[in-house]
């Protein structure tokens, strides 16, 4: 009686400690899902403001309306209200120290919002990387401004605080064509 007793003890324990162990396993991986979920947001948020911009460039100008293309910043010339005056828009980034180890990328963007009124405004989204590449009309890498066709974008962000041992990270590349670098190419 005693050892169906302390088997059963056993056996009882043993059920408890795994159910214990997979709910621990699915409450991590909510936890780290959700911290994931939050960076991916972020990301696509950002990208779609930025592909909207870019989207316009050249649009009521002479020319490609590209004033300035490298890998970290990019100024074009648009008729953003369709009135015939034309406005610049310029993308910068900067990187900054936010710990010993670790670097963020901040975006700043000056230029026209929706109501045309000239803003600057500074985005800190977590970025750890970021380069602009622009494209031939081959889909060739080019730094000739006079050559460029599409402009794409390439983004490493980073959760603010662990989760675990590690950092839940989101890397997203998008390539956009504006209509207006295409004409008559």
């Amino acid at each position: 009686m005693k050892l169906a007793f302390i088997a059963s003890f056993i056996i009882g324990g043993l059920l408890w400690l795994s159910v214990f162990q997979v709910n621990n396993n699915m409450f991590s991986h909510s936890g780290r899902q959700t911290l994931y979920q939050s960076v991916k947001v972020t990301n696509e948020a950002f990208a779609q403001l930025m592909e909207r911009d870019l989207r316009r460039v050249g649009f009521g100008v002479s020319g490609h309306g590209i004033l300035i293309a490298d890998t970290t910043r990019f100024s074009f010339e648009a008729d953003f209200t369709n009135s015939g005056i034309t406005q610049t828009v310029t993308w910068t980034t900067e990187e900054i120290d936010i710990s010993e180890d670790r670097v963020e990328t901040v975006f700043n963007r000056t230029g026209p919002d929706a109501d045309a009124a000239i803003q600057n405004r500074d985005y800190q989204i977590g970025a750890r990387d970021f380069r602009f590449r622009y494209y031939d009309r081959h889909r060739n890498i080019t730094t000739e401004v006079d050559s460029i066709r599409h402009i794409g974008f390439i983004m490493l962000s980073e959760s603010e605080q662990r989760y675990g041992d590690r950092f839940e990270r989101h890397a997203l590349e998008r390539t956009v064509t504006p209509r207006n670098l295409n004409l008559g190419s």
